[in-house]
């Protein structure tokens, strides 16, 4: 398994193979994880968050590789304020940027390559961002002949918010990732609709690509927790980020007015967000009506989501119906009814009307008021029409998910099949 993110290093991205390591060994299959080393650098950006440590202390073997990333000036520059200038300049150098932590390949490829040899290894599996170790997995592939499996646990060049420096760095990213894509044994994408953006653009057979949404582990959930109730007040809770839109101030705006009608109701943010979604937050919030947080570890996010009253997630706009949010699948262990911001037709969309644990309404100042309504209503009242689907809800827990990856595995290594033709529609 290569895959930058691990803990002890926070993020959402760090939960997906986090669990995979987890849950691999119930499959028939033995987790070795080449990640990245704590550094200065990937601290800041990330965080620690000890809580994930608990889940990989298993068998399976981590090997913790350098990057090279300007990790000193980073740290200084972050002091200064000032580190947006190294930003910027990495971003003018081809595969020098963050999605691509070129500086951990290297190191990678070469104890990559020793573990290989002296490793009874079967199959190669890649998770992405960052792309540096699609492109470890790559060698590996050529080099000795292993299946690889690339994951993309979220879009590269198709994501909403993609855009390249220069035309050269767009069409440079485009031709990496189809060489990733037409190379690799089988292709991994997050939704539904992701898949069918893979399998258009890039010329790809249908059965060579498959869908492994993100989830939650229902024993993440299993603790007691405080009654939402408890404390008298209607808690609207956003665990993790809330993203920038064409106009961020439609849904503050509409909780302004909605607090005004209601003073016992509370915003929470837990997590960071951009500078300009806080201006805007501010401008339009009584401060007394809401709080925020830095960052926090994934067990205080998932006490966080228990003790809410709703839970609050959305996507940047109408142009991101591909976008599902990690913290969307959280929500749905956390059993607490979900207000989703986002496209109808989208896949975020598809996952609350199927598991029927919320409301989906458009960027719309008065959608979004007349939901928080219903929402504070079914709270007085104990919430007695909201029904989720237990079976809906449980294709998304992570063992679930994990078998799916494992039976890809099965099948390219021919455990139960023998070529390629033979791996499951998932």
């Amino acid at each position: 398994m290569l895959t930058y993110y691990f803990p002890p290093l926070g993020g959402g991205g760090v939960q997906r193979s986090t669990k995979f390591y987890k849950y691999l060994p119930e499959n028939g299959w033995e987790p070795l994880v080449l990640c990245a080393e704590v550094n200065p650098r990937n601290r800041i950006e990330q965080g620690l968050d000890s809580s994930g440590l608990s889940d990989v202390s298993g068998s399976g073997a981590i090997i913790r590789t350098p990057c090279k990333q300007f990790n000193r000036l980073y740290a200084l520059l972050t002091r200064l304020r000032l580190r947006k200038l190294l930003f910027e300049a990495e971003r003018i150098v081809p595969m020098l940027h963050m999605d691509y932590k070129s500086g951990w390949y290297a190191s990678t490829l070469r104890v990559a390559r020793r573990i290989v040899r002296e490793s009874p290894v079967r199959i190669i599996y890649t998770s992405s961002p960052p792309y540096s170790a699609h492109w470890v997995g790559r060698h590996l592939q050529r080099e000795t002949g292993l299946p690889w499996v690339a994951d993309f646990r979220d879009p590269w060049t198709q994501m909403a918010t993609y855009r390249g420096v220069t035309p050269l760095h767009e069409r440079m990213d485009r031709r990496f990732e189809r060489i990733i894509l037409h190379e690799a044994d089988a292709v991994i994408a997050n939704t539904p609709i992701n898949r069918e953006r893979l399998i258009d653009g890039f010329g790809l057979e249908p059965g060579k690509v498959h869908v492994i949404s993100n989830g939650f582990d229902a024993e993440d959930f299993e603790s007691p927790h405080e009654n939402p109730s408890a404390s008298g007040e209607f808690t609207l809770s956003c665990v993790g980020k809330f993203y920038e839109t064409d106009d961020p101030g439609q849904f503050f705006r509409a909780f302004r007015r909605f607090a005004e009608r209601h003073p016992d109701a509370r915003l929470r943010i837990l997590g960071r967000f951009s500078r300009g979604v806080r201006v805007v937050a501010e401008r339009s919030l009584r401060p007394e009506t809401w709080e925020e947080t830095d960052r926090i570890a994934h067990d205080q996010a998932v006490a966080s989501m228990r003790r809410s009253s709703a839970l609050l997630v959305n996507v940047p706009g109408a142009a991101a119906a591909h976008w599902v949010p990690g913290k969307l699948y959280e929500y749905l262990g956390a059993g607490r009814p979900i207000l989703l911001i986002a496209p109808h037709d989208g896949d975020a969309a598809a996952i609350v009307r199927d598991t029927a644990t919320g409301l989906v309404v458009p960027h719309c100042e008065e959608s979004i008021l007349e939901a928080l309504e219903t929402l504070y209503r079914g709270w007085q009242a104990g919430f007695p029409s909201w029904k989720p689907d237990p079976q809906a809800i449980a294709r998304f827990e992570r063992r679930v998910q994990t078998r799916a990856l494992a039976s890809i595995f099965d099948a390219l290594v021919g455990v139960r099949g023998d070529s390629r033709a033979a791996l499951p529609g998932i």
